[in-house]
Formats: structure tokens, sequence, C-alpha cells
């Protein structure tokens, strides 16, 4: 039973008697949520999150989860893991930082890449982090380096993974995103949208208008026609929202502001 924070999102459903809920975009991950778990009558709800919106976790926040996930664990016998996808991890606004989850809760792992936060989102270099205090850890690790072997993943040319072992750790200035973040919300209200405020990574979810009736995949192809692409919320469990990656040239996001305007005017 998995438990994933910040990974792409899914839609709600029940299968296998075990609940799988996806967070709102106004009540996003988890948040306010932890009750459901202790009153399901699954072994665990596989909680959703999504990364796109771009908020993140704070220590209590987990340590409220490892509290419901340990008492599961010793009714049940089996504890579940919680997989972290952090491939923004290091890309946050206003001097926010991620709590660590191997502190907080033993059975958990780390997923992340350096596409995001070194700019290579084409080499496809990352890894997986297994905490050490984890069950059946030796068994874990061996069964991540047998699945990389056998599913067919393409592996990081040579050259890069030379680039990372020098510069994994390099610090970079992502105060760019975050000038970039203000412009866009800056368009956004010019425009008349409402949007879900981002705390890190480089994309802004904004409310599809109301004459639209949430139907966010009619109006991304409407904003088609002022030579703006987004992408349809459906595509992340946010019927009614639309994603814009700001990760662009400031030129770009500056003169979409009267195109987003005459897009929200027109139907």
């Amino acid at each position: 039973i998995l438990i994933s924070l910040h990974a792409n999102g899914g839609e709600d459903s029940t299968e296998n008697g075990v609940e799988v809920m996806a967070p709102s975009y106004e009540n996003p991950y988890w948040k306010d949520r932890t009750g459901n778990i202790k009153k399901s009558n699954a072994l665990a709800d596989i909680i959703d999150a999504l990364g796109g919106i771009d908020l993140d976790f704070t220590e209590d926040e987990i340590k409220k989860l490892a509290e419901v996930l340990n008492e599961h664990g010793t009714k049940t016998g089996r504890f579940p893991y919680i997989i972290c996808d952090e491939p923004y991890r290091a890309i946050t606004y206003d001097g926010q930082k991620v709590a660590s989850v191997f502190p907080l809760y033993k059975n958990s792992l780390v997923v992340t890449s350096f596409a995001k936060n070194l700019s290579v989102p084409g080499e496809r270099i990352g890894y997986i982090a297994v905490n050490p205090a984890a069950e059946d850890v030796s068994m874990l690790v061996s069964a991540c380096i047998l699945c990389t072997r056998i599913l067919g993943f393409v592996n990081a040319p040579a050259f890069f993974q030379k680039v990372i072992a020098k510069s994994w750790n390099s610090k970079c200035d992502y105060s760019l995103y975050e000038k970039r973040c203000k412009e866009i919300m800056e368009v956004m209200d010019y425009a008349g949208l409402k949007y879900s405020r981002p705390q890190g990574a480089f994309y802004l979810f904004v409310k599809v208008p109301d004459e639209w009736n949430d139907d966010d995949l009619a109006f991304c192809n409407h904003l088609k026609k002022f030579n703006i692409l987004c992408a349809p919320g459906s595509g992340f469990a946010g019927k009614g929202w639309f994603r814009i990656a700001y990760c662009v040239a400031e030129k770009t996001i500056l003169n979409s502001r009267e195109a987003f305007k005459k897009a929200v005017e027109s139907k």
C-alpha cells in the first residue's frame, strides 16, 4: 500500500476495497483529510497528491500522516510506504523549505530527477533513495535495481552521468522562476482569471471562466485561437482548471497580457 506525496494526480475511485482520493484545487493534497484515513474501512487510503499545484507538505503535516500510518501498521501488521516524488524540491518561493520524510517515517522513499533543478529534462537522469530504516530495505533496493534493468527504461547518457556526478549539488538561482510566477499572476489578474498561488516549481493552475461550465478542454482549445497553449486540468484530476507553464521567456509572458484578456472576453 503506497501513499504517494507530490505525485501527479488521479481521479477519486475505490478499487479492491481501497479508497483512492484525488485532491481538489481548493483543498489540495490531504490537508485536513487525515480523519478520513482513520475512519476508512479500507486497509488504508491511497492519497495521490498533485505535484502540479506546487504546494509543499510541512513537517507537521508529514508527522500527522506518519501517526495515521503507524496506527494502521500497529493494528494490521502492515505498514504502508510513503513515496515522495520530488523533482521540484529545490525550486521553492519565499524562502520555503520542503520537509524531509526520512526522519519522520521509516517506510519511505524519495524519487527524484535532476531534470528540473538543473534544467536537464531531456537527459532522464535522477535517483531513488530508500530510507535506511525501512523494513526489508535490502530487498527493496534490490527490486529497484532489477526494475531499471528489465523494464525497458532509457538509461542516462554516459556523458551526463559524469556531468551530474560533478554538479548534482550545485546551487542554482531559481529567482527567475519566482519573478516569472509573479508576472504570469499579474497577467491573470489583468484578464480577470482566478488561480491557485504556487509555492514553487513553474506551473500555474488557473480556473476556467464560469461561463465555460468547467469545460477546461474546450477553453484550452479556445485559447489556441489567441496563440496560447495550455494543458487542460482534467489531465491532472483538476476538471475546470488549466495549467500554464511559465518556464519561458519573460517577453512571452508579458506579451500574453492582451491575448488572455481577449480570450476571456470572447467565446
